[in-house]
């Protein structure tokens, strides 16, 4: 110490240096604090912290042996759930063969398709009745077999191989610009491609974008703004992708993404915003048209995700259910993603992924020139795609039609429209915003929701739970019967109200707790324990 304060004393440069480091450190510190006011506002910063110290606290104490013995044996409890829920009981499982193992000798076509009857028959939901949120969005048997026929006579075509199967390349090709049309975009000269669902569209938006403002701006730390109700395929795109992301909350009367605090948290490196139509927790469309506006303004992409919309938010105004534009009719919308494997009906695993220009579509493909294999070039994330879903895909939407698809999206808006009137009319419970589409969303500042969800689940209903805020979800399906649904909430309410502050019980309480733990860490041991589970053999 002797020694520094000397040469600190004797030589003014090593002073001076001191200081410069100094101020580069406030000038951090300071940067870092008003970044993340700008990002998340000055309450918001504040809610961080706290949540910060809580967790920070919940960790410490997890450190405890026996505080420790006990998260372990409650994780392992829940995990155990997961197992008997997914792989059944040991009798049932008793009654299936386990492969492990190639058979030594092949079986025959009669014993595979034996096998496939057992599996088959491990199915306990019963789409048919309608009696769940999403997953499958029509039950149509004679689409079902069209589907198949199609699938079938190009069962082993690969698009990775346009030359060896030009039906299949055609098709897909028709397929994007039949979309690309249904959102507006063939006036403007838009295009896209097709990828195996909206997470992979979601993904390949974000890579486009990235390498559009590297190339184009010289962006080499790309950061993107979303609304906290945004699919969580972005937070996997900034994940894989290395791209900096910004949540930005909701308008609280309007359950849809605050635009000027969006605006506020836009910088030099951010390389698009995201609004939805409608997002996935709550079916509220965001305010694109604002949104275009921002984005022209400030010369960034926005991708406005229409995964779960798909061709009803298509085909709702000209099914007499207009709503603000949200496509390629407005001039800052760069890139939208849809789903026709939902609500096109398609077979699982076919999305599009559209944009605005050629030019910034080339940005999400990869070629390597160098390999000695010989130049690989590919338009998605995978190399060989099964060409078979395509035509799946292709089949379906020549079997509705236009006309098909605006019957469709007329019967499923009416539906919730129904549903949204009979649940206005319930005093303990409120809507999540304005849900459109064929999305609604309910909570309750009364009582805990989840006991309405866990009373549904009892009487076969399958809806998905939210959090932040605690919520139900359901995306209306074309086997939905919606007085069955007005039913039996009407029905479960009148037990809830004997008594309102009582806690939900089973699973669905699972839901309420997990929001509450202030230690994310031990929710994604959770989700872990889960995906594992779903590789663990019976």
């Amino acid at each position: 110490m002797v020694i520094a304060k000397f040469l600190l004393e004797t030589h003014p440069r090593l002073v001076q240096a001191r200081n410069l480091l100094a101020l580069y450190a406030l000038f951090k510190i300071s940067a870092t604090f008003f970044g993340s006011i700008r990002d998340h506002g000055l309450l918001g910063l504040i809610i961080r912290v706290l949540s910060l110290l809580k967790s920070r606290t919940f960790s410490t104490l997890k450190t405890i042996p026996y505080v420790q013995a006990k998260i372990d044996k409650e994780i392992g409890t829940t995990i155990a759930s997961f197992e008997k829920s997914m792989l059944g009981t040991t009798e049932e499982r008793a009654k299936y063969n386990k492969f492990v193992k190639l058979p030594k000798k092949g079986l025959t076509a009669e014993e595979v398709l034996k096998e496939l009857e057992l599996c088959e028959a491990m199915t306990k939901t019963k789409y048919e009745d309608g009696k769940f949120s999403g997953a499958i969005y029509k039950c149509d048997t004679k689409l079902t077999q069209l589907q198949v026929t199609a699938m079938a006579k190009f069962v082993w075509s690969n698009p990775l191989h346009p030359d060896m199967f030009p039906g299949v390349r055609k098709m897909e090709s028709e397929i994007v610009a039949m979309v690309v049309d249904m959102f507006n975009g063939s006036s403007v000269g838009a295009c896209g491609t097709t990828s195996s669902g909206g997470t992979e569209s979601i993904l390949l938006a974000c890579r486009a974008h990235k390498e559009w403002g590297r190339h184009t701006k010289g962006i080499t730390k790309p950061h993107m703004i979303v609304p906290v109700t945004a699919h969580a395929a972005f937070d996997k795109a900034a994940d894989y992708f290395g791209i900096r992301i910004t949540h930005i909350p909701l308008d609280s009367r309007t359950f849809k993404v605050d635009v000027n605090k969006l605006r506020k948290a836009i910088t030099s490196n951010t390389v698009m915003i995201v609004g939805s139509a409608p997002n996935y927790p709550h079916g509220n469309i965001d305010d694109i048209e604002e949104l275009s506006k921002i984005a022209l303004r400030y010369n960034i992409g926005l991708h406005v995700d229409c995964c779960l919309g798909s061709f009803v938010i298509a085909c709702m105004e000209e099914a007499g259910y207009p709503i603000p534009p949200f496509d390629f009719r407005l001039p800052g919308v760069t890139s939208i993603s849809c789903d026709p494997h939902k609500y096109g009906f398609a077979p699982k695993g076919t999305s599009v992924i559209m944009y605005r220009t050629p030019a910034l579509r080339s940005f999400q493909y990869f070629s390597c020139t160098d390999w000695p294999g010989g130049v690989y070039a590919s338009p998605t994330i995978a190399g060989s795609r099964p060409g078979a879903l395509l035509v799946g895909c292709w089949a379906t939407m020549m079997y509705h039609g236009r006309q098909g698809y605006v019957e469709s999206a007329r019967s499923l808006v009416s539906k919730q429209k129904i549903l949204k009137e009979a649940i206005t009319e319930i005093p303990e419970i409120r809507l999540m915003g304005d849900p459109q589409a064929a999305i609604i969303s309910w909570t309750s500042d009364v009582f805990d929701i989840y006991r309405l969800s866990g009373a549904l689940e009892e009487k076969g209903w399958k809806l998905s739970n939210l959090q932040f805020p605690p919520g139900i979800h359901l995306s209306i399906t074309d086997m939905l019967e919606p007085s069955q649904l007005i039913e039996d909430i009407k029905e479960a309410m009148k037990e809830i109200r004997k008594n309102l502050s009582a806690p939900a019980t089973g699973g669905a309480a699972m839901y309420g707790v997990a929001a509450k733990i202030p230690d994310r860490s031990l929710i994604n041991k959770l989700a872990t324990g889960f995906i594992d589970t779903m590789f663990k053999l019976a």
